[in-house]
């Protein structure tokens, strides 16, 4: 009967597999971590870049149409604006700080630490980070 009551005691984890145990778990999401941390990154470029290809596609219906008249020359937001809820009918999905027109028919979407250029002559977009 004594010797059952001692192996019941005995009974549990060494400071040794404890450690182990914690080792892994650390390993495991330190690895997690980082590739959680790439997947955020890279849907939030996928995500920019859908966003300027929408707002692509609708100047280059207003060209097509006649609605939209780029120049070389830089145009404000106020006229990026007004001629995005001529064509669709809605506010532009972006702020001033946001969208910008650059020279050369070039449309630049900053949003979620991406940058996003579209050239709207030659259908390109390019990413900076």
């Amino acid at each position: 009967m004594k010797k059952l009551r001692k192996n019941n005691l005995n009974r549990g984890f060494t400071l040794v597999e404890v450690l182990i145990t914690i080792t892994i778990i650390g390993i495991i999401s330190t690895v997690a971590l980082v590739s959680y941390k790439d997947y955020v990154s890279t849907s939030n470029e996928v995500a920019t870049k859908q966003e300027i290809s929408q707002l692509a596609q609708v100047y280059q219906m207003g060209i097509a149409t006649g609605q939209i008249e780029l120049s070389g020359s830089t145009i404000s937001f106020e006229t990026l604006s007004s001629n995005y809820k001529s064509i669709t009918g809605t506010d532009i999905p972006f702020t001033d700080s946001e969208l910008s027109y650059v020279a050369n028919n070039k449309l630049q979407l900053i949003r979620r630490g991406v940058t996003v250029v579209y050239d709207l002559s030659s259908n390109k977009i390019t990413v900076n980070e």
